[in-house]
C-alpha cells in the first residue's frame, strides 16, 4: 500500500504525529476497516477541508458580529438571541421577558432598546 506524500505532510501537520506514526496509523486502520488505504487517507483529507470550512464559517460570524457596539457584557453574550428575536418582531420588553424566562438574565429593556438603536438593527420583512 503506498499514499500520496503531499496528503501524508497534510495529515502529519493537522494531527501533530511523526511521519512513519501517521502511515503506520493509517496501515492499521485500512487493515481493521478492510478498505483501501488511500481511501482512508482521502476520508482524513476531508475531514480537514470541512473543519477549515467550519473555521472560516466561525471566523465570518466573529466579523458579522464584531460590527455591533455594546459595553453591556450579558447584551453581548446574548447578542445573537436579542437581534433574531427583534428581526422576528419582539419588541424591547418581550425580548428582556425572553431572556429572564430562557436564560435566567435580567436586562433592563431600555439597555435592549439603546443596543437595538445604536446598532440601526433593522427588522427582517
Amino acid at each position: 500500500m503506498s499514499f500520496n506524500n503531499i496528503k501524508i505532510k497534510k495529515l502529519v501537520k493537522n494531527i501533530s504525529l511523526p511521519e512513519e506514526q501517521v502511515k503506520s496509523l493509517l496501515f492499521k486502520q485500512a487493515k481493521y476497516l478492510k478498505i483501501d488505504g488511500n481511501l482512508l487517507l482521502k476520508s482524513y483529507i476531508i475531514l480537514d477541508e470541512l473543519k477549515t470550512e467550519a473555521n472560516e464559517k466561525q471566523a465570518q460570524e466573529l466579523k458579522e458580529k464584531s460590527k455591533y457596539k455594546t459595553k453591556n457584557l450579558i447584551i453581548s453574550k446574548y447578542m445573537d438571541v436579542i437581534i433574531k428575536l427583534y428581526q422576528e418582531g419582539s419588541g424591547a420588553i418581550n425580548i428582556a421577558r425572553y431572556l429572564k424566562l430562557h436564560h435566567k438574565v435580567t436586562i433592563s429593556r431600555s439597555a435592549i432598546a439603546n443596543f437595538i438603536k445604536t446598532n440601526e438593527i433593522q427588522r427582517n420583512g
